[in-house]
């Protein structure tokens, strides 16, 4: 779970749960898990209460700005193709379940192709 922050001022925007390596370009609106500061503009851009643009919204997402927060927290890594391939039966397409910080999310694996 990664803290959103302005880079102007350091005020919390949200919490957001980033899924996988690799920058914070876009934030999913779902992911989005609480709302601390952050407003919507007339304009469809996200503004920090210091005035700061943080990021514009394109319906699903926001994308965001990238000088214009920081991130704290930690990323979570998606599930090895190995430690599933070890559960699971690779001669057939398969879904299993996985509880992750109490959600449970159904993953597709087809390995056997």
């Amino acid at each position: 779970m990664l803290i959103i922050r302005c880079s102007a001022c350091g005020r919390k925007l949200w919490r957001y749960d980033k899924i996988g390596p690799g920058e914070v370009l876009r934030c999913h609106k779902d992911r989005i898990k609480k709302i601390f500061s952050a407003e919507i503009g007339d304009n469809d851009r996200i503004y920090c209460k210091c005035g700061k643009d943080i990021g514009i919204d394109k319906g699903s997402f926001y994308k965001m700005i990238a000088k214009a927060f920081t991130l704290s927290g930690d990323k979570e890594k998606p599930l090895n193709p190995e430690i599933a391939r070890f559960w699971m039966d690779t001669s057939v397409d398969c879904f299993w379940n996985i509880e992750r910080q109490g959600k449970e999310r159904q993953r597709r694996c087809d390995h056997g192709k």
